[in-house]
């Protein structure tokens, strides 16, 4: 038992801590809520959106050496995301083993830092949902303009029409929100040391 337990500990010890050439790393897998390893640094957040994070974030990322610039390696990242959105700017951050520059990295010390941005099916849609609350305040204002004085029963079936109108908008733009597809978008970046 005593033997087993030994054994069990020193392979712990044996993967924590170890070193690697950055560009031998060929892929990493990365998931939101789960944090890095740390040696010199304390560990960070694998996943961390850092621009245009409104929306759902992605549960895991795949990130795949793509080989150097001639300065650091090159990534291209893999995630499912909604079919409105894309990654934008991504940047593979990972911690240098003896100093940030060095080219041996901490095994599991890597993680993401990426924006979202609009696809321009994304474009679009904030476009029309955008032009529809417009079109429907001018409606009202009208409405408010030539139904000047008392209230009255054509007064009240246009404030009807118009609550109408805004109430079928907002489901409308709530259900294609809601049951927009997704797929896997890439993004292209480099590497930061710290």
């Amino acid at each position: 038992m005593f033997r087993s337990f030994l054994i069990i500990a020193i392979t712990i010890h044996m993967t924590q801590g170890q070193k690697i050439l950055l560009k031998d790393l060929e892929a990493i897998t990365l998931h939101r809520g789960h944090k890095t390893t740390g040696r010199r640094m304390s560990p960070i957040t694998q996943l961390k959106c850092v621009g245009g994070c409104q929306i759902r974030q992605p549960s895991t990322v795949q990130c795949q050496n793509k080989g150097s610039d001639g300065t650091d390696v090159q990534w291209e990242c893999l995630a499912e995301l909604d079919d409105k959105y894309k990654f934008g700017r991504i940047e593979v951050v990972c911690e240098g083993y003896e100093y940030p520059s060095d080219p041996y990295i901490l095994t599991g010390s890597c993680g993401l830092e990426y924006t979202i941005e609009y696809t321009s099916k994304g474009h679009n849609e904030n476009n029309d949902f955008i032009g529809g609350v417009f079109m429907l305040v001018i409606i009202f204002a009208i409405i408010g303009a030539n139904c000047g004085g008392g209230p009255t029963r054509s007064n009240a079936s246009l404030g009807g029409a118009f609550l109408g109108g805004v109430a079928a908008s907002s489901y409308y733009g709530r259900s294609r929100c809601g049951y927009s597809s997704s797929r896997m978008s890439s993004g292209f970046g480099g590497t930061r040391r710290r």
